[in-house]
């Protein structure tokens, strides 16, 4: 039950961070926040079964996270204050024509309006506290009543001292230190720098290999963070023991097999028993079952399918055709694939040659490094392919004299 309310609250968090128009990071260092805040007040409490009881506390607590994760990685102006968090929780508003009133008085600099006081806070700062206390309506005003007024003015004002409440309980709870809280992105980050280097390297000595360029990394980037983001959804499908470094990294794999198929036409088979490939298998289970969530397809998904980005395209061109394809053999990480993806039909004695013998198994195959004996092995089938091709054109030119 928890994990099913602790999905409808990421949900909300995604939501409110695409309707603010976040950076990607923000979110996925919000996920970690609630996690680990969650984590720690469930060591000294049965702090789940609260949150279940008290769901209005559960998305104070998600909202929160934002918030702070926003404050240390979102530039100023894009950073929302507590007003625009009290509207995304559909607190309760005040009327316009006192909103008017209000903006009037300050433009021309009046002093007389004396401040409603706010009640006193029934639970000390930093302590844990209920939601129960501050719950509200969304009741509408649409007459001048002060009393309306001020009692909507006294909830909004209890309800922020409640979320910045819960804002000191989740820093002491992390010891005040937010940068030591490990994210997908910055993982990704450092092994696309890596993929960079290695092209570098590599580039001059195997030019046949494929080469991502800067638009092509920009994707990689983009359908990882994608990745691992439906993963925080989905979190207790994998084991406990796996770390936000090796979902990073299956999660890169993906991608590059995917832009490669997409640019190439170049199919990899995953290792079934792979990071990579449960990766694989739940982006497509959820897919065709229709069971992505509203916030993830309202993000990623355009309406119009041909707005899809290419990371999109490139991993929804990949599960289709691991729906579609049936390996005879199942290899750890080998498949069956041609040599290049242009590798011409040679003819001899007006027959087409088998396609079977210019098909080789790929062995131990990775997007991840290149190994230099990998890089010779290239070179030497190169240049038997050559020598193939010289002989059967010596062949052919024979024939005709």
């Amino acid at each position: 039950m928890f994990g099913s309310l602790k999905k409808l609250i990421l949900d909300f968090i995604m939501c409110c961070h695409t309707k603010l128009r976040l950076s990607t990071p923000t979110l996925l260092l919000s996920f970690k926040i609630l996690e680990k805040y969650i984590h720690f007040r469930n060591q000294t409490q049965d702090y789940l079964t609260e949150l279940i009881d008290d769901r209005l506390q559960f998305q104070l607590i998600g909202i929160v996270s934002l918030w702070v994760s926003s404050k240390y990685i979102d530039t100023k102006y894009k950073h929302f204050n507590i007003d625009m968090l009290l509207e995304l929780i559909n607190a309760p508003q005040l009327p316009r024509f006192y909103l008017k009133e209000q903006s009037a008085k300050s433009k021309t600099g009046s002093s007389m309006s004396t401040p409603i006081g706010t009640p006193k806070m029934k639970t000390p700062i930093g302590k844990s506290t209920n939601s129960k206390y501050y719950n509200y309506d969304s009741t509408k005003i649409h007459n001048e009543d002060p009393d309306q007024i001020n009692k909507i003015i006294n909830k909004r004002n209890s309800l922020k001292r409640h979320v910045k409440t819960i804002e000191l309980d989740i820093l002491k709870k992390l010891n005040w230190c937010v940068s030591d809280i490990p994210t997908n992105d910055f993982f990704i980050d450092i092994y696309l720098r890596n993929l960079q280097t290695e092209q570098e390297v590599n580039g001059g000595i195997n030019a046949s290999f494929f080469q991502f360029d800067t638009n092509d990394i920009n994707q990689l980037k983009f359908g990882s963070q994608m990745l691992c983001e439906l993963t925080s959804f989905y979190f207790d499908l994998f084991k406990t023991d796996t770390s936000i470094l090796e979902i990073s990294e299956a999660s890169l794999q993906v991608m590059k097999l995917a832009i490669m198929n997409y640019k190439l036409d170049r199919y990899v088979h995953l290792d079934k028993s792979s990071l990579a490939y449960r990766i694989v298998k739940l982006f497509n289970n959820c897919n065709l079952k229709d069971q992505l969530p509203f916030s993830f397809k309202l993000k990623y998904f355009p309406k119009n399918a041909i707005q899809y980005p290419i990371f999109l395209k490139s991993i929804l061109g990949y599960v289709n055709i691991l729906n579609n394809s049936t390996p005879t053999c199942e290899e750890n990480t080998a498949s069956k694939v041609p040599m290049t993806p242009i590798t011409p039909d040679l003819v001899k004695d007006n027959k087409k040659r088998n396609r079977e013998a210019m098909i080789e198994s790929v062995k131990g195959e990775s997007l991840f490094s290149i190994k230099n004996e990998d890089v010779f092995d290239g070179i030497n089938r190169q240049i038997t392919k050559k020598k193939l091709m010289c002989d059967l054109k010596k062949e052919q030119i024979e024939e005709e004299f």
